[in-house]
């Protein structure tokens, strides 16, 4: 099975498929007139339909089912520096989407370097990332925030990833909760600064583990383990 995203969703009836999704279902999936398919708005609602009409150009569809997932779950909210490769961020955020994110932050630090994201081309490869990975809920792409803007809403449900030699605790089964924040910094990590702001309003400060971690690995192991520490406390509940 495999879904094609569809914006604008009706519940019933015929209708025509986006331009860019028609054309992959015709030209290049050879989807033809009686075949069905499954779409998603990303917004939870997945639907079962027939192909009606198959033109590359203009591919109407009839709806035959019609439902409403759940959210996945747990979803974390990724707050990242952007790098300076657009292709280390870009697959980044690929594979987050995999993983089970709810929002990405891109967060402009002291040491971030300076980037201009292409925000279209980053919605369009999480799209793609939600089809493949069969998720019917895309996350939220946030425009660039500072750390001092997103400091404002800093709780214990902030956990901030860094490298100075001062206590840090893991991301265990006790205090991983769905919705929390996940702080990774740029190349060259957090000033000293952001981490004492951060720790003064009840952010807490997490090791990754010993090993010296580019960003997006840094990014990808921490979901890793938020997510692996949330199903061991889903068991024990």
């Amino acid at each position: 099975m495999e879904y094609y995203y569809q914006e604008q969703l009706p519940e019933s009836g015929r209708f025509l498929l986006e331009v860019d999704e028609a054309f992959h279902a015709v030209k290049t999936r050879r989807r033809k007139v009686g075949d069905h398919i499954h779409l998603t708005n990303g917004k939870g609602a997945v639907a079962e339909v027939k192909l009606t009409q198959a033109d590359a150009r203009k591919c109407e569809v009839e709806m035959l089912h019609y439902t409403i997932e759940k959210p996945f779950e747990p979803l974390f909210k990724l707050a990242v520096s952007p790098l300076k490769q657009e292709a280390r961020f870009e697959w980044l955020i690929e594979k987050a989407v995999e993983m089970g994110v709810s929002d990405i932050i891109p967060l402009q630090c002291e040491r971030t370097e300076k980037v201009h994201l292409k925000f279209p081309r980053l919605e369009r490869l999480m799209i793609a990332a939600m089809k493949q990975s069969l998720k019917a809920f895309l996350p939220r792409l946030h425009p660039v925030t500072s750390f001092k803007t997103l400091s404002a809403g800093f709780d214990q449900q902030h956990f901030l990833a860094h490298c100075l030699p001062s206590p840090k605790t893991l991301l265990l089964p006790s205090n991983i909760h769905s919705g929390a924040t996940l702080l990774i910094g740029p190349e060259g990590d957090f000033s000293e600064t952001e981490i004492e702001t951060a720790l003064k309003l009840g952010v807490q400060a997490i090791s990754l583990g010993e090993a010296r971690l580019r960003t997006e690995t840094a990014a990808l192991v921490a979901l890793g383990q938020a997510h692996h520490a949330y199903q061991i406390k889903n068991r024990n509940d």
